[in-house]
């Protein structure tokens, strides 16, 4: 599709690539009516820009609202939310003043396709020179396929907008895979570029919710269980979960059928109270769940006297019960807190209601009650956003292959691999050596074949600031031909600090721990703050950085195993990740108790200080970690909680 500037007026052509787009902007003195003259598709847009200025000041008799003799400076002035919903036979009209918008909703349109949405978007971003974050930009019901979703962001990627987005919006659409999303929140160039993507109650063009979704690897079904590790989940991507801290609060949910659940899946206006003039005017565009799903400690039987733990339910989905589960798995202080009752000797009930001393996979979901005879099961994963509003929900479908001659239902995690043989070990020194962390939990063993038996320890999945790290010398392989590193623990605090073994090599698992790029700019995340030094050997102080401050980079410096970032005074800071992160990060300012809370003396809430009522507003200074994992708030005189079940933000 070609649309031609008509009366002087050039606009977006989408029969270039998005990254040759050329916009000229309409002069900001051009009327409505000259713009937009009354008549086919020119009046819908004109009357729907006019609607989403009235609908914006519904009640405010001072405003004087909008004509068809304003100017496009006094629509751009207004920030409006522009919401097309009557089909257009051409979107030339649509495309001339697009970039006059805040946001901009394009729905119910018949025979749209891949290039008419490519220009719109071109159009919307056009021009858009300052940072502002944007309102919205939606395509529901407008037959958007998975195909259009990666060319929609890839759309978005190469617009070169200094615009952000807050909601993407592709609600009632037949999309069946989500994988471009997920890559897009987990690449450092472009996860901000969007905050975040609502696009639920997924239908066929025929109207009837969508069946189909990701086909995964054939899974083992052993005594009626599956036992599914979430790294086959791209939802459980750890880059995408912390890209999308901000909005993913409440984790993922599981459905254990592929089935419509029309309790879930409703077009349900956002809760009016506390949200936002934007959130406001896109109620009926984002879609809630309208669910509140408990906390795991809800779904853990715990007997302290008895050293007993119920883990039967609890990251578990039984296939035939219609139950909705939340799971927090791979949380650190659920990993961490069940890594401490094993080694005060629990028992633990198992999905098959049998205990045993060590506790179940903590990286694997359960299948439980598949009937015999099952060919493959499906389940949903919806992934939720701020204030319980349904980011999307994709299906997967797991086909079962027969039950193996040797029990496989609960593995362990040391039990993916074989055991040590008494073979030689093929160990090769690395070309290079260099320092890696620990994203997941892992374990450190004493052969490459991972067993009970050669296992020295686990490490928890913790959080960024206080990820293991380890210093890798050597490559070597299970007999399988697994890939693993022979890597010396480097962490001082660590009980094994100094020792050998082997890691898994899994980039999932395990990444550099220092930059190899120089990023723009740096935040400081390591609760004790960084310091600037004269000597790439980090020696001769000049000056103390504290946690949440930005620095620019100009350069990076390799010295030793490590990386330096050097800034613009020519001082070196610290390239390691535990430490700095890249880009700018939004740091917690204030926060108000929502119940009675307590202040500690020390990270782990050990020791009580003081009491803040209910409603007291307190100034945070910055963020720290406890043994297990969970965040706090570091506030005059000690820490605070960072639940927020607790504690609201304050912006």
């Amino acid at each position: 599709m070609a649309v031609i500037g008509a009366g002087g007026i050039s606009i977006a052509r989408a029969d270039v690539s998005p990254g040759q787009v050329q916009v000229a902007s309409v002069a900001a003195t051009t009327t409505l009516n000259e713009a937009l003259p009354d008549g086919g598709d020119s009046e819908i847009v004109k009357a729907a820009i006019l609607k989403s200025d009235q609908d914006k000041y519904a009640g405010d008799t001072s405003h004087q609202g909008l004509s068809g003799s304003s100017t496009l400076q006094d629509v751009a002035a207004e920030q409006l939310i522009v919401k097309i919903t009557t089909n257009l036979d051409s979107y030339a009209a649509l495309e001339k003043v697009a970039d006059q918008f805040s946001g901009l909703v394009v729905n119910n349109q018949q025979n749209f396709d891949s290039a008419e949405m490519t220009a719109i978007t071109q159009a919307f971003l056009a021009n858009r020179t300052t940072g502002t974050e944007l309102a919205a930009l939606g395509f529901s019901n407008d037959g958007v396929t998975t195909a259009d979703l990666a060319t929609l962001l890839q759309t978005i990627d190469e617009a070169n907008s200094a615009a952000t987005i807050k909601y993407l919006l592709l609600n009632r659409n037949p999309i069946t895979d989500f994988s471009s999303w997920v890559t897009f929140k987990s690449t450092a160039a472009t996860k901000d570029k969007i905050a975040g993507l609502n696009a639920d109650v997924l239908k066929n063009p025929d109207g009837q919710p969508i069946s189909t979704g990701i086909t995964l690897a054939p899974q083992m079904l052993k005594d009626g269980i599956i036992e599914l590790p979430f790294t086959e989940l791209n939802e459980f991507n750890g880059t995408f979960l912390t890209s999308s801290t901000d909005n993913v609060v409440s984790g993922l949910k599981f459905y254990n059928q592929a089935t419509n659940h029309d309790d879930i899946d409703q077009a349900a206006q956002l809760d009016s109270e506390n949200v936002s003039g934007v959130d406001q005017a896109l109620q009926s565009e984002v879609i809630s769940s309208q669910k509140d799903f408990p906390y795991w400690s809800n779904m853990v039987g715990i007997d302290e006297t008895h050293k007993k733990i119920n883990l039967s339910t609890y990251d578990v989905l039984f296939y035939d019960q219609e139950q909705i589960y939340q799971t927090n798995t791979n949380a650190p202080e659920v990993n961490s807190y069940v890594e401490d009752c094993q080694n005060q000797g629990y028992t633990f009930k198992y999905p098959d209601l049998q205990e045993r001393t060590t506790p179940p996979n903590g990286e694997h979901l359960f299948i439980a009650h598949v009937p015999a005879g099952a060919k493959q099961v499906q389940i949903r994963v919806l992934t939720e956003a701020l204030g319980n509003t349904a980011t999307y929900t994709q299906i997967y479908t797991i086909p079962i292959k027969l039950e193996p001659t040797t029990p496989t239902a609960f593995n362990h995690a040391e039990s993916s691999s074989s055991s040590a043989d008494s073979a030689t070990i093929d160990t090769k020194p690395v070309a290079k050596v260099k320092l890696v962390y620990a994203t997941k939990k892992i374990g450190l063993y004493q052969h490459p074949d991972f067993t009970k038996t050669t296992r020295q320890r686990w490490y928890s999945q913790q959080p960024r600031v206080h990820r293991p790290m380890f210093k890798v010398t050597g490559e070597a392989a299970s007999k399988q031909g697994t890939p693993r590193y022979l890597v010396k623990d480097v962490n001082r605090e660590s009980k094994t600090y100094g020792k050998t073994g082997y890691i898994t090599k899994r980039a999932t698992y395990v990444t550099p721990a220092y930059y190899a790029k120089a990023p723009a700019k740096v935040t400081i995340i390591a609760p004790k703050g960084v310091n600037a030094y004269r000597r790439v050997a980090l020696t001769g102080k000049v000056k103390h950085y504290r946690q949440g401050q930005v620095l620019p980079i100009v350069g990076i410096t390799q010295h030793h195993l490590t990386t330096r970032f050097q800034l613009q005074d020519g001082t070196y800071v610290t390239a390691n990740k535990k430490l700095v992160q890249s880009g700018r990060l939004p740091m917690v300012k204030k926060v108000a108790a929502k119940t009675k809370i307590n202040r500690y003396q020390d990270v782990n809430l050990k020791r009580q200080s003081k009491v803040f009522r209910k409603g007291t507003q307190i100034a945070v200074l910055g963020y720290d970690f406890s043994t297990h994992g969970a965040q706090r708030y570091r506030v005059a005189g000690g820490y605070v909680t960072a639940n927020p079940k607790l504690v609201k933000v304050i912006k």
